[in-house]
């Protein structure tokens, strides 16, 4: 497997620091936890697995700063914390908020990704 922590992409955004890590291919685990969220209003479960299918992320938030409210995030590989990252997040910023998706949620035609953009767009703000 490819050192992980060599692929990390860096930035910053609303003055934090952010740093992505790709997900090892292939990865052991579908299965994503999630908390109680405006943001997966319509899922059944807190366990999101097989609903994602076509839209998993390549790519996982770690590290986020404390004022983010983590609405999903992955555990990957059989052994507990062997990778652990957000997929899935929103920070308000004055009357606002911001959305930290990696799911990929451009495709039209999957019903999850469908949903997931329409609670981004009506309960992001």
């Amino acid at each position: 497997m490819k050192d992980l922590a060599s692929q990390n992409r860096k930035f910053a955004l609303f003055g934090c620091q952010y740093s992505l890590t790709p997900l090892p291919e292939p990865w052991m685990t579908p299965f994503h936890f999630a908390r109680n969220s405006g943001l997966l209003r319509g899922f059944q479960t807190n366990l999101l697995s097989y609903e994602f299918v076509g839209i998993y992320p390549k790519y996982v938030f770690n590290d986020l700063p404390e004022d983010h409210e983590v609405a999903a995030c992955v555990t990957v590989a059989a052994q507990p914390r062997k990778f652990f990252g957000v997929t899935l997040a929103r920070r308000t910023i004055g009357t606002g908020s911001a959305i930290f998706c990696q799911f990929e949620i451009s495709s039209r035609d999957n019903p999850a990704a469908t949903l997931l953009m329409r609670n981004i767009l009506t309960n992001g703000g």
